[in-house]
């Protein structure tokens, strides 16, 4: 799974044409202030935060 931290916006566009839906998922974690980004269909949000030990999070989804 391709999870990227505070992406260019270049490499976003690149993350977001990876996914057939041509569009990528978010969260951020609020100590850090970093946002983690992946394809969109690669994973849920919750499974990307705990993957990254962020139990509390903002999330969303991008798109150019």
């Amino acid at each position: 799974m391709l999870i990227v931290k505070n992406p260019s916006d270049e490499k976003l566009q690149e993350i977001i044409n990876i996914s057939k839906d041509k569009a990528a998922k978010w969260i951020e974690d609020p100590e850090t202030k970093d946002k983690y980004f992946w394809p969109f269909d690669q994973a849920f949000h919750v499974q990307v935060a705990k993957k990254l030990h962020i139990p509390k999070f903002e999330k969303g989804i991008a798109t150019f």
